[in-house]
């Protein structure tokens, strides 16, 4: 199964001075599974290459088609909270004994000599009722060529690393689309399309989009995952209407605003320079942007997990209405102060790293907390380390290397950590001794 390439996984954490930060953007893709069941047949239709089943074999009721890659290169990465390549999701349903239909791995739809294909023929002898095309890495340019609009089942369009300029000819599919993959193209205008009223991905990656234009993601009320990583977005806009938005991603673009983050799942907004409002979410993250402040996303009540990280912002000012957060990265800004978590109650990761705060405070409160990430800052007190953890019974995790209460502690520091912090199981990235 095709899945977002740049979409943020299940938020296990990994360090955010590691360079594997917060947003884990990118999955492998794992295309040599082993197959359960018995083996395909394997036919050849024009340049694409369709299993089908043993005819002793149950028939299946569809089969996915994936026209693409042996070799597509890797997607270019982003600094300090990587882009992710997505991974298949490859584990198949086990209905007691009944034989699955395993996915078709294809090879280049070019034939591999380079010469030039035929769009207006490329998916002629492909069955209408496919749930799946994958069309990874096959030269594409005009996607109005390809027939889209026949394949009435479809769920599932992936058509990443191809040369795309515009989106075209998917509103015939917004009965049945579940996610539309454009992760890498040339995609320089985001213009409306007939709304995808049951659209939950969307990724537009890795293109050249400017803006978000009024009216083009309207309808789209049931769309939970958008990712806009590495486009050239200056204004985050005109995302009203999106309920459901859990995740959205807006890392290495151009975004330089205030964010006002109050209601917002999860926005990734790497390398930006301006974001003005983001709408209702559950996950946001914006790394490697230039973020000033936290004013803009209050009406995202639902947010959940908040990445903000490499920016500019120095007050956390507007927190205070994310009382469902759960996650909290916002390494490598220029944050002073620790404060305005009061309502964050449910907070279990808080990554204050490489910042510029000289004082642990305001985090007592937050009884639920398990990690707590505040390496690289200025703190000196160890009486607040002891005073700010001590009602923190769940903490399990702490960082604070690079602090001068570490440098003054010298050889002593961690024998002094586990004293004044019992409960913690790792310090730093070293487990605990029991």
């Amino acid at each position: 199964m095709m899945s977002s390439v740049s979409r943020p996984r299940s938020r296990s954490r990994s360090p955010s001075n590691n360079a594997n930060a917060n947003a884990n953007l990118q999955d492998s893709a794992d295309l040599d599974q082993p197959a359960t069941g018995p083996s395909p047949i394997i036919t050849t239709i024009g340049a694409v290459r369709v299993a089908h089943h043993n005819p002793t074999t149950q028939e299946p009721s569809h089969t996915t088609f994936h026209a693409a890659q042996q070799s597509a290169p890797s997607p270019p990465v982003v600094e300090n909270g990587q882009d992710q390549e997505a991974d298949d999701d490859d584990d198949e349903d086990e209905d007691d004994g009944e034989e699955q239909e395993q996915p078709v791995q294809l090879t280049t739809v070019d034939g591999g000599d380079g010469t030039p294909v035929d769009e207006s023929q490329f998916l002629a002898d492909i069955a209408d009722d496919v749930p799946e095309l994958d069309m990874t890495h096959c030269r594409l340019e005009n996607m109005s060529l390809l027939g889209l609009e026949r394949f009435h089942s479809l769920q599932r369009l992936g058509m990443r690393q191809n040369l795309f300029t515009k989106i075209q000819g998917v509103a015939g599919l917004a009965p049945t689309l579940v996610e539309l993959d454009l992760y890498d193209n040339r995609i320089s205008k985001f213009d409306p399309v007939a709304p995808l009223i049951n659209l939950e991905l969307l990724d537009l990656s890795f293109n050249k989009i400017k803006r978000i234009p009024e009216g083009v993601l309207h309808g789209m009320a049931k769309l939970r995952d958008l990712y806009f990583v590495a486009n050239k977005i200056s204004v985050i806009e005109n995302l009203d209407g999106l309920d459901s938005l859990r995740s959205l991603e807006l890392g290495a673009n151009r975004i330089r605003v205030r964010l006002t983050l109050l209601y917002l799942p999860m926005i990734l907004c790497r390398k930006s320079q301006t974001l003005t409002t983001c709408p209702r979410s559950s996950n946001s993250g914006s790394g490697k942007n230039k973020i000033t402040s936290l004013a803009g996303l209050a009406a995202l009540p639902s947010l959940t997990l908040l990445s903000i990280q490499s920016n500019r912002i120095v007050d956390l000012a507007g927190l205070e209405a994310l009382v469902n957060l759960e996650e909290l990265y916002m390494s490598h800004n220029g944050v002073l102060k620790i404060d305005h978590l009061h309502n964050n109650t449910k907070l279990r990761v808080l990554d204050l790293c490489n910042n510029r705060i000289e004082k642990l405070e305001n985090v007592g409160h937050l009884v639920e907390l398990e990690e707590l990430w505040i390496s690289n800052n200025k703190l000196e007190s160890w009486e607040d380390v002891e005073q700010q953890t001590k009602t923190l019974p769940k903490l399990e995790t702490i960082y604070l290397e690079g602090n001068p209460l570490q440098r003054s502690a010298g050889a002593t520091y961690r024998i002094k950590v586990k004293t004044l912090v019992p409960q913690v199981k790792q310090i730093d990235a070293t487990f605990v001794r029991m």
